[in-house]
């Protein structure tokens, strides 16, 4: 008696990931997570598929994160393996700030400098901060004035500009009138008969300059 007996072998498959990654965050939050991992198998067609945690399209938050993956033939044998993914973020917020003011005062001491807050933006940063000097509401004198903004997100990154006030001051012009008889001269009442013509004389002045006689 005799018979033939057939031995298959199942090797495991083999799992290729990446090297340790440094990336600069690409979203808010972090980055969104892409890689390639690869896996073959001798025996499976087509290859087995890998399985990672944290999945590709996932987002990493800032900082180191360990990317475990695995991957399994129909055999039921694995293969597993590991890489790091730091995620750094590097890129300052993006601030605009308001154009340039030109104001025209009356008050030779100067005014109240109002302006509109900067815009602010940063990619991983949903709520980067933003401070200027002089502040909105700050008092300014007459001149130029300029104002600095600086926009720093949660990493520590910084971005900075700024915009000028000009304020100039032109002072009140101060109109007077004059009436001569029979209107003035500290008459309080003037009385006249009914069709009668009553000539009337005054005399118009802007800063003290005579501008009119009539």
């Amino acid at each position: 008696l005799s018979f033939r007996l057939a031995v298959v072998a199942n090797t495991a498959p083999v799992l290729t990931v990446p090297a340790d990654l440094t990336v600069e965050g690409d979203t808010t939050g972090g980055w969104s997570a892409a890689y390639t991992v690869g896996a073959t198998d001798a025996e499976d067609s087509p290859d087995p598929a890998p399985v990672c945690s944290p999945a590709t399209g996932e987002v990493l938050p800032l900082g180191t994160t360990t990317v475990a993956c695995t991957v399994t033939d129909t055999g039921g044998r694995s293969h597993s393996g590991a890489f790091d993914v730091t995620v750094v973020d590097t890129t300052p917020p993006v601030l605009v700030v308001p154009d340039d003011q030109g104001l025209v005062v009356d008050d030779p001491t100067g005014t109240t400098l109002q302006y509109a807050p900067p815009s602010v933006a940063d990619t991983v940063d949903p709520s980067p901060s933003v401070a200027c000097l002089p502040a909105s509401g700050s008092a300014i004198p007459v001149g130029t004035t300029t104002v600095t903004c600086i926009a720093t997100d949660a990493s520590g990154n910084q971005a900075s500009d700024s915009f000028d006030v000009v304020t100039t001051y032109v002072p009140a012009h101060v109109a007077s009138a004059t009436w001569w008889e029979p209107v003035g001269a500290g008459t309080q009442v003037f009385v006249a008969n009914r069709g009668r013509t009553v000539p009337v004389k005054v005399t118009l002045a802007i800063d003290g300059d005579e501008r009119s006689v009539g």
